[in-house]
């Protein structure tokens, strides 16, 4: 079983070579909740990296993204070094207060609420408080919260935020409303976590200061031309949505197949939900197979798509060693 200090937490190769330093094959990685087939990144000008961002082009990129995302015209919209930045750049934007967190899930938004010096409470509804913070798609457990009345609840909270970092195959944003604001990761729906881009919009008058907080150059020319780029290459989304449906919902038949009940999935990524789940990551591992194992909930296991028909035939077979051996 894995020890909690041990946990391997997704993304780290080197974390997974000092965790099992006697595997030395090449490593499967499905720790992460990322699309394994990119966007392919066109050469970028030299003359663009010798020179800072203009502001026509970061007005390019807010344009291609707010056409993208279907925002309205008097929507606030910023762009970010990544979505994890505004995780822990919103916080600030408030006095300390009270958050009301939905969870379990992702632990990036309580980390940066409570850096900023709130109160965080993590309950599975809305609860009192003065910020409301959920994720949409839910992080792992894939739930999106249908019931919930946006409009009721901008009334009971100072702030709402939405973080659909795994919406992208979602045909529109919940968030058009005063008091909310949503968070989009460009990184996961692109294959691009690398480039450190992602998107707040909702309500003006958060989306304005935070714009302001991070100043002229926030976002390199990798991020400014290749963003707008692959946000307005419509062809791609609608390809891509349709393969991550289609390769999510074969992983998921895959687990089932293999004794591993469901607790949940995005088209990004599935969570099983055996008793075993620490051994099983654990067995994985020696195998040279990553997937996401948690402190918190001992029971889960979260899987990301195998980037391949023989990729998913290795993990298939090595998931069933593990599961009989």
């Amino acid at each position: 079983m894995l020890p909690p200090a041990l946990l391997y937490h997704g993304g780290d190769i080197a974390a997974a070579h000092a965790r099992w330093p006697y595997w030395k094959g090449p490593w499967l990685d499905l720790s992460t909740g990322i699309n394994p087939w990119p966007w392919r990144v066109p050469k970028l000008p030299k003359e663009m990296l010798a020179r800072l961002p203009t502001p026509a082009e970061r007005q390019n990129l807010l344009t291609a993204a707010r056409r993208a995302y279907a925002l309205p015209p008097d929507a606030g919209l910023a762009a970010v070094p990544g979505s994890e930045a505004a995780i822990h750049l919103l916080p600030r934007l408030l006095p300390p207060g009270h958050v009301c967190l939905l969870g379990p899930t992702y632990g990036g938004h309580r980390a940066g609420w409570e850096a900023a010096g709130h109160r965080v409470t993590e309950a599975p509804e809305p609860t009192a408080a003065d910020v409301l913070v959920f994720c949409s798609p839910n992080n792992p457990t894939g739930e999106t919260y249908p019931g919930l009345d946006l409009d009721d609840l901008a009334g009971r909270y100072r702030l709402i935020v939405v973080d659909e970092a795994y919406a992208d195959t979602a045909p529109a944003s919940l968030v058009q409303r005063p008091g909310v604001v949503g968070l989009r990761s460009f990184g996961k729906f692109f294959g691009l976590a690398g480039l450190r881009l992602g998107f707040v919009w909702g309500d003006p008058a958060f989306t304005n200061p935070l714009e302001a907080m991070l100043g002229s150059w926030s976002l390199g020319p990798q991020a400014l031309h290749w963003g707008t780029e692959a946000l307005r290459d419509k062809t791609w989304h609608t390809i891509t949505r349709n393969r991550l449906r289609r390769e999510s919902a074969k992983l998921a038949e895959s687990l089932t197949t293999a004794g591993l009940p469901l607790h949940g999935r995005t088209d990004f990524f599935c969570l099983a939900e055996t008793p075993d789940a620490h051994r099983i990551a654990d067995r994985l591992g020696q195998q040279g197979i990553l997937v996401r194992a948690f402190a918190a909930q001992p029971t889960w296991l979260r899987i990301g798509l195998p980037p391949s028909m023989k990729a998913r035939g290795r993990f298939i077979q090595a998931l069933w060693a593990a599961r009989t051996g």
